[in-house]
């Protein structure tokens, strides 16, 4: 399965499983949600918080994204920091999703996202296999810097398969 429709799911099992929380919170605490209900737009920012920051609160991926085996990381290849990442939840729980629905609508090429997203954010979303994958073909390189990686993903993305270094050198020398 691509790792767009990936994300896709990812996202509906996130909405769908912060929906299930909303209401239970809803049942079980009414007068404390009818306080915030009362706030108007403060309180329905608080209860949205939690939703913004799914992927800061499950450490690296959101619970959509771990089921699919999915992480991000940023454009040099670490885990983002807590800073990145609430700046990354914010930007894709608006932005990005308003992105995505364009790119679907005019049936562009859904490459297009990850290159925004990496862009724009220096983060992107890898399968945990794929980034294994990666990683293990840049070491035996014996150059495993960001660039190589980039590059390998960049690759995997195109044509659905990691290559090795010498087809990046081949590549490369038909340019």
């Amino acid at each position: 399965m691509k790792i767009i429709y990936k994300r896709c799911i990812a996202a509906m099992i996130d909405t769908f499983m912060f929906g299930i929380c909303f209401v239970c919170l809803e049942k079980l605490l009414p007068d404390w949600f009818d306080w915030f209900k009362n706030l108007r737009t403060i309180g329905y920012i608080i209860l949205l918080l939690p939703f913004y920051f799914k992927d800061l609160i499950f450490k690296n991926a959101s619970l959509g994204k771990k089921m699919f085996g999915l992480s991000i990381y940023t454009t040099d290849w670490n885990k983002p920091s807590f800073f990145k990442t609430v700046k990354r939840s914010v930007i894709t729980n608006v932005v990005g999703y308003l992105y995505f629905l364009k790119l679907f609508m005019l049936r562009e090429n859904k490459l297009l996202l990850y290159e925004w997203e990496k862009k724009q954010l220096n983060t992107f979303v890898i399968e945990n296999k794929v980034y294994k994958g990666i990683k293990e073909i840049a070491k035996a390189s014996g150059n495993p810097n960001a660039d190589i990686m980039n590059r390998l993903y960049d690759e995997y993305l195109k044509n659905g398969k990691i290559v090795d270094v010498s087809v990046l050198n081949k590549l490369d020398q038909g340019k």
